[in-house]
């Protein structure tokens, strides 16, 4: 398990939350979230009242919450425990602490590798790296394609991608009618992942680095 020394103690020191589906949840900057159980989408709040889905989060993950800016949504019924960055911060514990610093530079390298990516790509190109994301965070291997084990809609999909929804719609049934992807009860199966990485010139990148976790 990726930063386990920071995770058992969160999860043997804090106490549970509990909150259920579809509601949007604000904290102070400088928190750290960690999931017991659900699916939270983590965005950021502009201030015309719009806002983006910028990462997907599931059990056992971790979450930084570096700004008033950003706050949680519930996907699903979900359980996860909260602690402050200057609690943490305070334990004597050198793991712990070398897990925090490698945590916080992983962010720091995703976050640039998505602005990176975003501001070099096309439209159609924005929800093709978003698949690639969603594969390697919640792909699962069914007959020889990748299953994302979580259901997004389009208009899920046009937050993520910074998009209108019309546009994120229009890509995804050219992406089906060539047959690079399909949906099976909401869900989206991609049949032809290389596609996807040649039509990026992807490199090779961490798959813990191109993710939406």
């Amino acid at each position: 398990m990726a930063f386990s020394s920071i995770k058992r103690y969160i999860s043997s020191n804090f106490p549970i939350n509990e909150y259920k589906e579809k509601n949007y949840l604000e904290f102070n900057s400088n928190e750290f979230i960690l999931i017991d159980e659900g699916i939270l989408f983590k965005y950021q709040l502009y201030s015309n009242g719009e806002y983006n889905i910028t990462n997907i989060y599931d059990n056992g993950s971790l979450i930084y919450l570096n700004s008033d800016n950003f706050g949680l949504f519930t996907k699903s019924d979900c359980s996860f425990y909260k602690v402050s960055e200057r609690e943490l911060n305070s334990i004597k514990d050198e793991s712990i602490q070398k897990n925090i610093y490698e945590f916080l530079k992983t962010e720091l390298i995703k976050k640039n590798m998505f602005i990176r990516d975003f501001s070099r790509f096309g439209k159609s190109e924005r929800v093709l790296s978003t698949l690639i994301r969603l594969c390697n965070s919640f792909g699962v291997i069914k007959n020889n394609c990748i299953m994302i084990d979580i259901k997004l809609s389009h208009t899920e999909l046009s937050q993520i991608t910074y998009m209108a929804r019309e546009n994120v719609s229009r890509t995804m049934a050219k992406l089906k009618k060539e047959g690079i992807i399909s949906y099976e009860r909401g869900k989206i199966i991609v049949y032809d992942f290389e596609f996807l990485m040649k039509e990026l010139q992807c490199e090779d990148c961490s798959i813990i680095n191109c993710s939406m976790k």
